[in-house]
């Protein structure tokens, strides 16, 4: 049976110190969360900064699988340390997927060829809840903010471009959370 993976390479414990470790795919995990306020829905997003690769692009929530880290933990992390949301604060959930993602996207496809797990959660709120990237890394995001997503078929992206796809994910979203 004729396979098309490359091996992992193994970096030896002489040349990074006591452990050694195997150069592989990495998991990323992407948080799609939506807020129903006033009839209206939104997203969560950011800009990313200037230390990040596609700075200045807009994405929602995301990054990698830590050491010691469960995905669920990742994605609850990563919401937090880039938008200041506290997952568990939020209420009137109508659906959620953060235990398990609702899509993983595995293809071996571009330069990264990362496994993403893409969580979702949507709820009711009265107001929006506060943002700040505060806790994020020195860079790492530049703005976030809360977008209505009915703006998201709408071409005034000449200011606001999305990295990694997101807007399609976005959409991908909005349509599983509606069968």
């Amino acid at each position: 049976m004729k396979f098309n993976n490359k091996r992992n390479e193994f970096v030896t414990k002489d040349n990074i110190g006591e452990r050694g470790f195997f150069i592989s795919r990495s998991i990323a995990v992407l948080g799609t969360i939506l807020v129903k306020c006033d009839n209206e829905i939104y997203v969560l997003i950011n800009k990313r900064g200037t230390a990040m690769d596609f700075p200045n692009l807009y994405n929602m929530p995301c990054g990698y699988l830590d050491w010691n880290e469960s995905a669920t933990e990742a994605i609850y992390r990563e919401v937090y340390e880039e938008c200041g949301l506290d997952l568990n604060e939020l209420k009137c959930v109508i659906k959620s997927d953060l235990e398990q993602p609702w899509y993983v996207h595995h293809a071996a496809d571009g330069n990264r060829q990362n496994v993403t797990l893409r969580f979702g959660l949507y709820c009711i709120m009265d107001k929006l809840p506060e943002l700040t990237s505060e806790f994020s890394e020195d860079n790492e995001v530049q703005e976030v903010k809360w977008f209505n997503v009915k703006n998201i078929n709408t071409r005034f992206y000449g200011k606001f471009d999305w990295a990694f796809n997101h807007d399609k994910i976005l959409c991908d979203y909005l349509d599983y959370i509606n069968k």
